[in-house]
C-alpha cells in the first residue's frame, strides 16, 4: 500500500501500530544522572567532610521526585514514547497516588528528540505553580543544554491516565 494513498486518520493509524513495534528503556531519572556522573569519573562520597556542605532538605525531597526517563533502547531518537498512550497509561499505572486512591495523571515533558520525562501529578491543588516552574525550567533548558535539532518544544504536556489524551498543559 502506497502511504501517499492514506487518509490522515490511516496514517494516524500506521505510525502507532509502527510505534508499538518500539521497545522502550523506562528509568528513574536518577539512574541516569548517576550512570553519567559514574562514566565522567564522578565518585560521589559516603560521607561529606567536616565543614563540606550538606543536602539541604529541599535538595532532598527534589532526589525524591519519582522522574521517570523514557527512551528507546539506543536512547537515541527515543522521544517517539510521548504518542504511545499504552505506554503511558502503564507508567501511570505504576505509580500511587499521594491519597492512595486511583493511578494519578502524568507531567510529561519533551526533554529531546532522544527522551521524554513523566513524573505523577502529587497534587491537583499545587498543579499550576509545579506547571509554571517546570516551564521554566524546560525553557531554560532547551535555551542553553539542548542542541536547536535535538529540541522539541517548550510545551510541557499533562497525559489524562481516565482518557487516554495527552494535551498541552
Amino acid at each position: 500500500m502506497d502511504l501517499m494513498e492514506l487518509d490522515e486518520p490511516e496514517l494516524y493509524e500506521a505510525a502507532m501500530r509502527n510505534v508499538r513495534l518500539r521497545k522502550y528503556q523506562v528509568m528513574p531519572i536518577w539512574n541516569l544522572i548517576e550512570s553519567n556522573l559514574v562514566q565522567t569519573g564522578f565518585r560521589p562520597k559516603a560521607v561529606p567532610f567536616p565543614g563540606e556542605a550538606e543536602l539541604s532538605e529541599h535538595e532532598i525531597e527534589t532526589m525524591r521526585i519519582p522522574m521517570l526517563v523514557i527512551t528507546n533502547e539506543s536512547m537515541n531518537k527515543g522521544a517517539y514514547g510521548i504518542v504511545d498512550t499504552d505506554l503511558l497509561k502503564s507508567i501511570s499505572d505504576g505509580f500511587e497516588s499521594v491519597d492512595g486512591s486511583e493511578s494519578p495523571d502524568l507531567i510529561i515533558i519533551p526533554s529531546s528528540t532522544n527522551e521524554i520525562l513523566a513524573l505523577p501529578i502529587r497534587s491537583i491543588s499545587e498543579l499550576d505553580s509545579e506547571l509554571e516552574t517546570i516551564r521554566a525550567m524546560v525553557s531554560e533548558v532547551n535555551r542553553t543544554n539542548v542542541s536547536l535539532d535535538e529540541r522539541l518544544s517548550d510545551s510541557v504536556y499533562i497525559f489524562e491516565r481516565e482518557t487516554r489524551e495527552l494535551r498541552i498543559a
